[in-house]
C-alpha cells in the first residue's frame, strides 16, 4: 500500500507520451502503483489536443498544424473541446486517490495555491473571476481541468501560461470563442517583465500546496518502472490514426476486417 505524496518534475516530454498520462495515472493510482502525486512537464514541441470525444474538424485546424509542424494528439477522458500547448508552457496533472480530505482538492484549492505561489515569486494575481482561472490584471495566466473521477481517483490538470504564442495557438485552435485569445490571455514572463524558469514556477507551485495541505513531496525526476510500462503498452493506442481520427481504438489488426 502506497502513501504520502510525490513531485515528480519530468522537464519535456513527448506529445504522444503526455496524450496517455492521464489513462496511465488513473490506472497507476488504481492499483496502488504510485501515491497521491503532482506530475510537472513541458512538451517538447507545439502541440493541438483533442478531447477524448472531440469532433478534430470542428476544433483543430488540421491544414495550419501539418503546414507549421504543430503535433495533433487525442487525450483521455471527458471532454470535447481542445487545447494547446506551447514548448514553454508548464502542464501539472494533480492524481489523487479520494480519501476523507479529497473534497478540499476542489478548484478553489488548487487556484489559491496557484495565486500563492505567484506571490512568492513576487507577482500578484487573483483566483476571482470563473472558478477554473487564475488572472493577472484581469487575464488568464493559469487554467485548471478537473478530468473527472475515475471510480476513486481524482484527476486534475493545471496549465501555467509561462510563455504562450498567442498567434500560433489562435490559428491551430478553432475557438468557440469570438474574442481573440490575447485579448483575454497574458503570459507570466511578460507579467514578470522576466523569464521564469520550469524549476522556479514548480517549486514555487510545491512550496504553496504543501503549505495549504500540509503535506510533504518526496522528489523525483522520473515515472515510475510501472509507469513506464503502462506508457509503452499504450503506446500503439495514441499513435494510432483511428484513434487520432475518432477516440476509437483496438488492439486488434486492420488485415481480419471486411474491404
Amino acid at each position: 500500500m502506497v502513501s504520502g505524496w510525490r513531485l515528480v518534475y519530468l522537464g519535456e516530454v513527448d506529445p504522444f507520451e503526455m496524450a496517455s498520462y492521464r489513462e496511465v495515472f488513473r490506472r497507476a493510482r488504481e492499483q496502488d502503483l504510485i501515491p497521491d502525486s503532482l506530475i510537472a512537464l513541458r512538451l517538447s514541441k507545439p502541440t493541438a489536443m483533442l478531447g477524448e470525444k472531440a469532433f478534430s474538424g470542428r476544433w483543430i485546424n488540421k491544414k495550419f498544424c501539418e503546414e507549421n509542424d504543430v503535433t495533433i494528439i487525442r487525450g483521455y477522458g471527458p471532454g470535447n473541446i481542445s487545447n494547446y500547448f506551447g514548448p514553454k508552457q508548464i502542464l501539472c496533472w494533480i492524481v489523487h486517490k479520494e480519501a476523507e480530505d479529497s473534497k478540499r482538492w476542489e478548484m478553489l484549492g488548487i487556484k489559491k495555491c496557484i495565486v500563492h505561489a505567484l506571490q512568492i515569486l513576487g507577482l500578484d494575481s487573483t483566483s476571482e473571476g470563473t472558478r477554473n482561472d487564475v488572472l493577472m490584471r484581469g487575464k488568464k495566466v493559469s487554467s485548471i481541468g478537473m478530468y473527472g473521477v475515475f471510480g476513486d481517483v481524482w484527476i486534475y490538470s493545471i496549465d501555467i501560461f509561462m510563455n504562450f504564442n498567442f498567434e500560433i495557438a489562435e490559428k491551430a485552435i478553432v475557438s468557440k470563442h469570438k474574442v481573440p485569445m490575447h485579448e483575454t490571455m497574458t503570459e507570466i514572463r511578460v507579467e514578470a517583465g522576466r523569464d521564469i524558469s520550469f524549476e522556479e514556477m514548480i517549486d514555487a507551485l510545491k512550496d504553496a500546496i504543501e503549505e495549504e495541505y500540509n503535506i510533504e513531496f518526496d522528489i523525483s525526476d522520473r515515472l515510475t518502472d510501472a509507469e513506464e510500462a503502462l506508457i509503452e503498452s499504450l503506446r500503439e493506442k495514441y499513435t494510432s490514426n483511428l484513434w487520432l481520427r475518432l477516440g476509437k481504438w483496438s488492439p486488434v489488426k486492420d488485415y481480419w476486417r471486411p474491404k
